[in-house]
């Protein structure tokens, strides 16, 4: 998991995360922490707390971490897909940190 905690200690308080580039520019050095490129992740089922229809099709599925999205309120871990799901799921999405989760015996 990330910290949010150290997170939220760059940029001024009062500026929410959405507006603030320093707690986004920490974010991403967070991210790149705790989910390198490459590494293999497992799509969590976060339904009992926050359901969400889009994460909830991918639930179980296995990728790998290709990249980071930070332009849009709350930055996104895009994963990749292999091999490809069925339609009509991307072969590649973003997803929130605590939506994924590393897989067991993945790098």
């Amino acid at each position: 998991m990330l910290d949010w905690s150290w997170i939220y200690k760059h940029g001024h308080e009062h500026v929410c995360f959405q507006e603030c580039p320093s707690k986004k520019a920490a974010w991403l050095i967070e991210a790149k922490r705790v989910f390198p490129i490459g590494t293999e992740v497992l799509v969590k089922d976060c339904s009992p707390h926050a359901p969400s229809p889009d994460v909830d099709a991918y639930v179980g599925q296995k990728g790998k971490v290709a990249g980071y999205d930070i332009e849009y309120e709350w930055p996104l871990i895009s994963v990749e897909f292999s091999p490809r799901l069925p339609f009509p799921l991307p072969p590649r999405d973003g997803f929130y940190d605590d939506e994924i989760a590393k897989a067991k015996g993945g790098e």
